[in-house]
């Protein structure tokens, strides 16, 4: 029983962390983002181990590591996803890790909020 508790706290904690980390994207937009590879998405250059924002470029849209197919309202950018569109209607977004939560669907390595 104890066993099973500290399983479910982990599991809490580990989704707690990977919704912070990619739901939050929007809220990283225009912010410099660990590359991944050698390239970076667009409105992104390269800066030693990040991508930063173009400078006099509009705010870029916030991106998330590509993990396979890319989720529902998102396109590839290099080795990353980003929002179709600019974003303004881009969902929140957070990485597989076994069932998708209540309110999230199952797009490819992710999981989508319903409803956005």
């Amino acid at each position: 029983m104890k066993n099973m508790k500290s399983k479910s706290w982990m599991l809490v904690a580990v989704l707690l962390f990977g919704t912070l980390a990619i739901q939050n994207a929007s809220a990283n937009e225009g912010q410099p983002i660990v590359r991944v590879g050698d390239s970076c998405p667009s409105g992104y250059r390269k800066s030693g181990e990040y991508c930063v924002p173009r400078s006099g470029s509009t705010s870029p849209p916030a991106a998330i590591e590509k993990k396979g197919t890319c989720p529902a309202g998102y396109r590839k950018s290099g080795e990353y996803c980003v929002p179709r569109s600019g974003g303004a209607t881009a969902p929140n977004v957070i990485e597989k890790k076994g069932a998708c939560p209540s309110g999230y669907r199952k797009s490819g390595e992710y999981c989508v909020e319903r409803g956005t």
